[in-house]
């Protein structure tokens, strides 16, 4: 079994909270779009569905760090967590107030301090 560090469904910063959870698995014949609820205290998430490698169910999850796809969309390499397979990208939107990155550097305890905008 892999184990990663950093699980798509917990609290990315103070204030934002994952609103919508889905994964995508890429094949030849087309994406397939699986929604995904956190499990575990948010540790893991359930897909629908079964796994694509080793036909798991229910379809546990983990995530590798996250990669900022737009103003409020992260994605995340998405792993089994039975078999350990790669199994496509783990995808969550967020509420945000000025943008994922921006809402972490403002947001950050160790990074209080006040920025200009205009």
């Amino acid at each position: 079994m892999v184990e990663l560090e950093l699980p798509v469904f917990q609290i990315h910063s103070d204030c934002a909270y994952a609103q919508r959870i889905w994964l995508v698995i890429e094949r030849v014949s087309g994406n397939e779009e699986r929604s995904v609820v956190p499990i575990d205290d948010g540790r893991q998430g359930c897909a629908e569905g079964k796994c694509p490698g080793c036909a798991a169910e229910p379809f546990r999850i983990k995530t590798e760090p996250r990669q900022v796809v737009s103003h409020d969309t992260a994605r995340y390499g998405a792993h089994c967590v039975n078999c350990g397979d790669p199994v496509g990208w783990a995808y969550a939107t967020f509420n945000t107030i000025f943008g994922l990155e921006e809402d972490e550097r403002m947001l950050n305890k160790d990074f209080q301090r006040a920025r200009v905008y205009g």
